[in-house]
């Protein structure tokens, strides 16, 4: 297995056109050809297809959550429900359009490190034969502790819930079928993180973290005017770096 068996999809925000040309020149830079699915902004989105979509009513959110009760995650924002949508649908085109067995779906505020794709490769060369999905980025500032990292392991499995946000996920084709059938035939309760962690839980799929990550979020290192929402409010690492080059791609 190797990056070029991987369909590549990001999910894009629109109106967020200088974050878009920077993905394009990253991924001219690193060689990498994606797909931007681009429909369903949180403005086109309808009611009925709201309505169609999803399950967001408190007593199914409960009966979900491993945890209880989260004003964080109910009720969901416009943008999460959005974010929900366009992950939703590059699963449909993966499944739909793709004869690869593999997916690498991004978020559109990725920065990936540099030589990305030869990096890539050598972890895949040592990532266990039993893994269902894996996070190779840092999101939220999620890592395997110290006292697990051992010498020579890259790949680390995640008990339930396995989430590490949603910006870059490696997913086999089976995996990605069996999330798309969860949301058609149940629909959507959380945000795209949180609702990948519990279908992951759901059908307990094998779920490893790559440490170190290769991909930061450019929402949390102070690089885009946008940040990544917490529990706690605006999470921001600017000690999170990359790349070399920054100045040049943005």
């Amino acid at each position: 297995m190797k990056f070029d068996d991987f369909e590549c999809y990001v999910v894009h925000y629109t109106p967020l056109v200088e974050r878009k040309k920077f993905l394009l020149r990253q991924f001219d830079k690193e060689g990498i050809i994606a797909t931007f699915v681009e429909n369903f902004d949180r403005e086109q989105l309808s009611y009925q297809q709201v309505y169609d979509n999803f399950k967001m009513n408190l007593w199914e959110y409960q009966r979900r959550s491993p945890t209880g009760y989260s004003p964080y995650l109910y009720p969901m924002k416009p943008a999460d429900v959005s974010n929900c949508m366009k992950h939703k649908e590059a699963f449909r085109r993966f499944l739909t359009e793709s004869k690869k067995e593999y997916m690498f779906l991004m978020e559109d505020d990725v920065i990936l490190c540099e030589n990305f794709v030869s990096i890539l490769n050598e972890y895949l060369r040592c990532i266990p034969s039993d893994w269902s999905a894996a996070f190779i980025g840092q999101g939220a500032g999620k890592h395997i502790s110290s006292a697990e990292l051992r010498e020579g392991v890259y790949w680390y499995h995640k008990d339930h819930p396995a989430d590490r946000c949603a910006d870059s996920v490696l997913l086999k084709r089976s995996s990605v079928q069996e999330i798309y059938n969860g949301m058609v035939s149940h629909g959507i309760a959380f945000p795209p993180d949180h609702e990948l962690s519990f279908w992951f839980r759901c059908y307990g799929m094998k779920v490893y973290w790559l440490e170190p990550p290769i991909v930061a979020q450019g929402s949390q290192t102070g690089y885009f005017e946008s940040y990544q929402d917490a529990l706690s409010g605006k999470y921001e690492d600017k000690s999170i770096r990359v790349r070399s080059d920054m100045g040049e791609l943005l």
